[in-house]
């Protein structure tokens, strides 16, 4: 499915003014009004501001249909954005079914939190207008609905979830799974003095430990060195550390995705990428998101030559430092259950996945497929093997 240019469509059947956006030319126009009503919702994620999203269409948008809902008042104002697109032979799924997702899905870099935007109080109105809008063009424009990774305290996808079943279809939630948090207090004393007495210890010995070995300093990307050089750092130690194929900057996409995200989010003053240097030798580096109150934790690497002084650690602490310091009140550090973020925090949010079959044939038999899948995996191999034999 190529990408479509063709001007914004009016719907007239929705309950609320609507449009939707093609073109992602438009979507350069909605930015001030997009970001404006994003820093106001409910749902402030990195992941849903324009950059982001622009940004993501211009490397991972290739092979998907634009499809940005915007929702207006009576009077005009933005009060709901959408950021739909579509696109066949999703992963995981059989390859003809068109799948409607949010903008962040599917590429090869991850996206959470992902939401329908909606001015505080219209949630219900906004979800309402998206909802019957999906339920009208499903013949003409998608075979399954897929949100990934949304916060289960969503103030906007619990109604769309209604409507779609109060449609008569099929709908679902999957993959339960955790997105640790860390609040940070008033001061590092604080926020040291609540982990464990080990973890402690652990801390102050690889800290002194470094610091016998040379001169410690962090560099920050934009002001000590560029971002261009503190990406490259980064790529090239994240690589060192956990091999090429980890999932992450193993791709040119992927790296051109955030070549570019970087540089953007430094001129809007949301990057936070940092070096810890040993004698003016970058060993380890950090690579977070500022947005809000939060800072985002995404990527880092380190010299594995560095391993047993844990400075990937000690640059985690000094950056939660930094966020203390300048009044970020909560260290995001994202879904999966990693032990590493467990010494940090116990506490969590819960993300899940909302999935919609369609009425088409081509989501029918998909669903059928998907049953049989299921139920085959379902049956203990060894009685599977019987049946088999049996010819059953």
């Amino acid at each position: 499915m190529s990408t479509t240019t063709t001007p914004a469509r009016k719907l007239a059947s929705a309950p609320a003014p609507l449009v939707v956006l093609e073109d992602p030319a438009a979507l350069a126009t909605l930015a001030k009004d997009w970001d404006a009503l994003l820093e106001a919702s409910r749902s402030p994620s990195l992941f849903l501001t324009s950059t982001w999203v622009t940004t993501w269409w211009e490397v991972f948008g290739q092979g998907g249909a634009l499809h940005v809902v915007c929702v207006r008042s009576d009077a005009g104002e933005l009060i709901g954005v959408a950021p739909f697109f579509v696109r066949t032979g999703v992963e995981g799924l059989p390859a003809p079914l068109r799948v409607l997702m949010l903008i962040g899905q599917q590429g090869d870099t991850l996206a959470e939190e992902l939401d329908v935007i909606a001015r505080p109080g219209a949630e219900a109105e906004v979800a309402e207008a998206v909802s019957k809008h999906l339920i009208a063009c499903g013949a003409s424009t998608w075979d399954a609905i897929w949100f990934e990774r949304v916060r289960a305290d969503s103030a906007v996808m619990p109604h769309i979830e209604a409507a779609l079943a109060g449609s008569g279809l099929e709908v679902e939630r999957r993959n339960a799974q955790p997105s640790a948090y860390l609040p940070l207090p008033d001061s590092m004393e604080a926020l040291t003095g609540a982990l464990s007495k080990n973890f402690r210890r652990q801390l102050r010995n690889a800290r002194n430990r470094l610091g016998r070995e040379g001169d410690v300093a962090l560099r920050f990307a934009g002001v000590d060195v560029t971002v261009e050089e503190a990406m490259a750092t980064l790529v090239r130690l994240h690589r060192e550390r956990w091999g090429p194929d980890d999932g992450s900057f193993d791709t040119d996409a992927y790296v051109r995705f955030h070549q570019a995200l970087s540089l953007r989010l430094f001129d809007e003053d949301r990057l936070m990428l940092v070096l810890l240097t040993l004698d003016g030798t970058p060993i380890a580096a950090r690579y977070d998101f500022l947005y809000g109150e939060r800072i985002w934790c995404f990527q880092g690497g380190w010299d594995p030559a560095y391993e047993r002084m844990r400075v990937g650690t000690l640059l985690t602490a000094d950056v939660l430092e930094w966020g203390i310091e300048n009044g970020y009140v909560e260290y995001a550090f994202l879904s999966g259950d990693d032990p590493y973020k467990r010494r940090w925090t116990d506490a969590s949010r819960e993300l899940f996945d909302l999935f919609a079959w369609g009425r088409s044939g081509a989501a029918r038999r998909a669903r059928r497929k998907e049953r049989l899948v299921a139920a085959l995996r379902a049956i203990p191999p060894v009685r599977w093997l019987v049946r088999r034999l049996r010819g059953g």
